[in-house]
């Protein structure tokens, strides 16, 4: 199915009678007149992939939609390309003379390979960043100085002792001491409204934000060390040897960014084999520190 479709793409755009310079721009072309981003994902025909939902239906998705989708019809117009995932930083603090880096900065995007060398190919609709700044909570600016001083005070600790660090840190605990005090009235007053919120954060997280593999992946973390930013699961797991984990990594990745989700069948067969997973290794590690 997924092939089909990026055959079609691929000959609707008649990529393959371009050179390899101008089937990328092609491609760009593609996803700027005809694609808008966001965060809520429709759902589709349940005989379509999402991919297909996503080219030839909604035209509509987060950035790693578009990372997919580029690398994808990229290759299948002869065009060497990865998959890349990181931080798109373009936020700069003056005061600090830092570049900021959030959670809400994570990309992905394309290497491609044309004329003998690697280019970032990234078709994600520019507004995307503008979009999460929309997003960004209003208590961002005091957020950003709280961890500006923590920063300055993890300094101070290191041996830069400065009376003027040293200033800095004491005004940071009396700040956060006030934010932490103010947090616990706050939460008590509104007890309420934090609840639901709880809620709603467990009902998003059926789309990606929490998994039945995350405890999989705090052992393996806990047991081999982290895994490398941006090193993708499939690498890491072939890289540790626990190939083992590709049916739960495919599930894990459809319940992350497929719009249908998990069936009910698939849902508990991918709970069950988690925690068979984690039973055999913990058997594993006993025999292991037994011997």
């Amino acid at each position: 199915m997924v092939q089909a479709v990026l055959e079609q793409v691929v000959g609707a755009l008649n990529l393959t009678k371009l050179s390899p310079a101008r089937r990328v721009v092609a491609l760009e072309g593609f996803f700027a007149n005809r694609f808008q981003y966001s965060l809520k994902l429709q759902n589709g025909d349940k005989k379509e992939t999402p991919l297909a939902h996503f080219l030839l239906q909604s035209r509509t998705g987060h950035c790693e939609f578009f990372a997919t989708a580029t690398t994808l019809l990229l290759r299948q117009a002869g065009i060497p390309a990865r998959y890349m995932v990181g931080y798109s930083v373009q936020e700069y603090d003056d005061r600090e003379g830092l570049f900021v880096v959030r959670r809400s900065h994570a990309h992905a995007w394309t290497l491609a390979h044309v004329d003998g060398v690697w280019r970032q190919v990234d078709t994600t609709p520019p507004d995307w960043l503008a979009f999460q700044q929309k997003r960004a909570s209003s208590w961002q600016a005091l957020s950003d100085r709280l961890s500006a001083l923590i920063f300055r005070f993890a300094k101070w600790r290191a041996g830069e002792r400065t009376v003027a660090e040293m200033g800095m840190a004491l005004l940071m605990a009396l700040l956060a001491g006030g934010w932490l005090i103010w947090r616990r009235w706050r939460g008590g007053f509104k007890g309420g409204s934090t609840k639901r919120s709880r809620s709603s954060s467990k009902e998003t997280g059926r789309r990606g934000h929490a998994s039945p593999l995350d405890p999989v992946m705090a052992h393996l973390e806990q047991q081999e060390g982290a895994r490398p930013a941006g090193e993708p699961l499939t690498v890491w797991i072939q890289r540790l040897g626990v190939l083992e984990l590709r049916p739960l990594i495919y599930l894990h990745y459809r319940l992350r960014f497929d719009p249908r989700g998990l069936s009910p069948e698939e849902s508990v067969r991918f709970q069950q084999g988690v925690q068979r997973w984690l039973a055999r290794r913990e058997r594993f590690t006993t025999d292991r520190e037994g011997s």
